[in-house]
């Protein structure tokens, strides 16, 4: 009987022998059902991680409906694209095919050999436009080659199918890792039926993005109405040196940058040799130089990401910057570009 990823066992193809097995498995407590047909032992479920048990859980649907291709956020999350910060873990399972009417199909009751953790999530099936399938992929993972919406069409699936913040941080996590057209995107997007909330949703989507959370910061920062601000900008001294790249600059020179524990993390190649102490001495060397040219800078952390306090004091910097500007030439600072679109 073949075990795939170590966890899963599919029941379509066993043998009168191995079903059996299944049988005995079962009362000795050592597999559990998560789906019809689909069975993970218990001893290596419980090692896994929450993100891991989403894909098993996932390929064991896609496994047993192999006519259906797994799209939308399952897709997102067999990439391993980033999710908003506290994103709910029971959203239903996405698949769909060009011959699928759309209908969301609750789990089935629990079983007396399920734990509570192994219930299995509902699952939503979608009709797909026409040539789907021709574009999906087949994407090979631990437990076999599974179908997959094409990197284009997983993005326009977002913005069709998820809440806003759901879908810009999902494509800009999908950005930063694979060559995407946009316009491509744009073009899926033709006689869909949700097109405007999506084409919203791709306004606030930009290639500058470096992480899930300044994501998230732009998406709050446009929510507040406030004007789009540049990202990634480099600031320049007189001289022309760079002194650093900022997250999110306006043009009156009022800095914004988000202190996650990622930038903190030592991921960069140049502070690879650093410690925490050091990156954080380095950080606050650069704000100071940032200032000394002029410019002003807010930072926003976690514990003030939580509450709408932060865009109240930005607001309130932005009008006192417009009633008295800093002078700063456009010369001395150049920016991937606007933060969103302001058509």
């Amino acid at each position: 009987m073949k075990v795939l990823g170590g966890v899963l066992i599919i029941t379509r193809h066993l043998n009168a022998a191995e079903r059996k097995q299944i049988a005995t498995l079962r009362r000795q407590f050592r597999i559990s059902r998560i789906r019809p047909g689909a069975y993970v032992i218990r001893e290596r479920w419980n090692t896994l991680t929450p993100q891991q048990q989403l894909h098993t859980r996932i390929a064991a649907e896609a496994l047993c409906q192999p006519e259906l291709t797994v799209i939308g956020r399952s897709a997102a999350a067999l990439l391993g694209l980033a999710t908003p910060t506290h994103h709910p873990t029971t959203l239903p399972i996405e698949l769909g095919s060009e011959s699928s009417t759309c209908r969301l199909r609750p789990p089935p009751r629990p079983l007396k050999d399920q734990l509570r953790a192994e219930t299995p999530l509902p699952v939503r099936t979608r009709k797909l436009p026409a040539s789907h399938r021709t574009r999906s992929l087949l994407m090979r993972t631990e437990f076999g080659d599974l179908r997959v919406s094409s990197p284009a069409d997983m993005c326009a699936e977002l913005a069709l199918w998820c809440p806003l913040n759901e879908a810009v941080v999902g494509i800009e996590s999908a950005l930063r890792h694979q060559d995407i057209s946009m316009r491509k995107v744009a073009e899926l997007l033709r006689d869909r039926h949700g097109k405007p909330a999506a084409e919203e949703a791709l306004s606030l989507v930009t290639r500058f993005s470096e992480s899930p959370r300044e994501s998230e910061l732009k998406i709050r920062m446009w929510e507040a109405g406030l004007p789009a601000p540049y990202q990634q900008v480099e600031i320049i001294n007189d001289l022309g040196m760079v002194l650093g790249r900022v997250d999110f600059m306006f043009a009156c020179g009022l800095i914004v940058e988000y202190d996650g524990a990622e930038k903190y993390h030592l991921n960069g190649n140049s502070r690879q040799s650093m410690t925490t102490e050091q990156v954080l001495y380095a950080e606050r060397v650069r704000e100071k130089l940032l200032q000394n040219e002029g410019f002003v800078v807010f930072r926003v952390d976690a514990s003030s990401f939580r509450s709408d306090l932060f865009l109240l004091q930005i607001q309130e910097i932005l009008e006192r910057l417009r009633a008295s500007p800093l002078g700063i030439s456009p010369s001395r600072w150049r920016a991937g570009g606007l933060a969103w679109s302001n058509d």
